[in-house]
């Protein structure tokens, strides 16, 4: 039930530099190149959070992150095949929404007054170099070789310059992937240990073959019959009809994201205790009750917690925040519906 987590991969560092007009501003923009630093402003926005802009470069260079991830885990990522198309199509727009993820979460550490500690941010640094180091020693292929070139520079990185400054990465011309991926855990694990409470509510389900089943089994739950009793009989998820349909206390980020957007996104009908869901040629007829919120901390498992702080950002926090994207994510398929 828990949502996929992107895997941090990086792709290989582009470094650009733009036509200046005077002889001093070419002299420094080639000393930043030659230095390594990458901090430079690009003036080209990839999109923006909260008027804060996020940098063609930044894009650009997360965008190669992503494609190197997905070749690790051997997808085509390419415009020769239709799954190369995909795959890249994939790609793309998981660069787009993991530096939007990054700037959310860091406007979230501002408003509630989490910083992140050099020492901190050197463990996330150092624990994924060594796992890079150890993928590099089981076989030495092209994106193996970036993974490792990557998480040296920015080992390197942090003992040359210090602590970055994360707005300064996502607006620079051509700022380090993993710096600016492991500057978001950080961030968000601050956040988490901070007690940060997110919603949740207490869901009941049945899972049926049609709407009109649904709609008719909703009109007798709404006129006194016991959802229970109804889920263990006509519920298609034996699992969960043995049990009366129950879920128990769910978090935002917890289920697939279709059904985590419908019950706790924007548009969802928060007032109303019963609802239709359509999911994957079925449909679900959903009690909820007793919305709240809780801790992520209270969890206790690193890899749910980490997925209910996405589905967080993405479906309460995003859909609230001033997001605007400029770049077009190609709409391509599989050629199946």
């Amino acid at each position: 039930m828990i949502m996929n987590q992107w895997t941090a991969w990086i792709g290989r560092l582009s470094r650009r530099s733009g036509g200046w007009a005077a002889r001093g501003a070419m002299l420094v923009v080639l000393m930043a190149i030659l230095a390594g630093c990458g901090s430079l402003a690009d003036p080209i926005s990839a999109a923006s959070v909260g008027g804060q802009g996020i940098s063609m470069g930044a894009y650009t260079q997360m965008l190669a992150f992503m494609k190197a991830g997905a070749v690790s885990q051997n997808q085509v990522v390419d415009w020769q095949t239709p799954s190369g198309r995909v795959g890249l199509a994939g790609s793309q727009k998981n660069a787009l929404d993991m530096l939007v993820q990054i700037a959310l979460t860091h406007e979230q550490a501002v408003s509630h007054h989490v910083t992140v500690a050099k020492q901190d941010l050197k463990t996330e640094v150092d624990t994924f170099a060594a796992g890079t180091a150890s993928s590099l020693a089981q076989g030495s292929t092209p994106s193996a070789r970036q993974v490792d070139q990557f998480a040296r520079d920015a080992q390197a990185s942090l003992k040359r310059d210090g602590l970055p400054d994360i707005t300064a990465l996502l607006q620079s011309s051509a700022p380090n992937p993993v710096m600016m991926y492991l500057w978001g855990q950080t961030e968000q694990g601050a956040l988490i240990s901070r007690q940060l409470k997110v919603p949740t509510l207490h869901l009941r389900l049945m899972v049926l073959n049609t709407q009109q089943q649904a709609e008719a089994l909703e009109a007798q739950v709404r006129q006194g019959a016991d959802f229970g009793q109804l889920a263990h009989l006509n519920s298609q998820d034996q699992s969960t009809a043995q049990q009366g349909g129950e879920l128990g206390q769910i978090y935002v980020g917890e289920l697939v994201a279709p059904l985590d957007a419908a019950l706790f996104g924007a548009g969802s009908s928060k007032a109303d205790k019963y609802r239709i869901l359509p999911f994957n040629g079925k449909f679900l007829l959903c009690e909820v009750t007793q919305s709240g919120s809780d801790a992520i901390a209270n969890l206790k498992d690193a890899r749910t917690e980490n997925g209910v702080f996405a589905g967080w950002i993405r479906d309460v926090v995003r859909p609230a925040a001033s997001v605007q994207t400029f770049v077009a994510i190609d709409s391509v398929t599989s050629g199946q519906s």
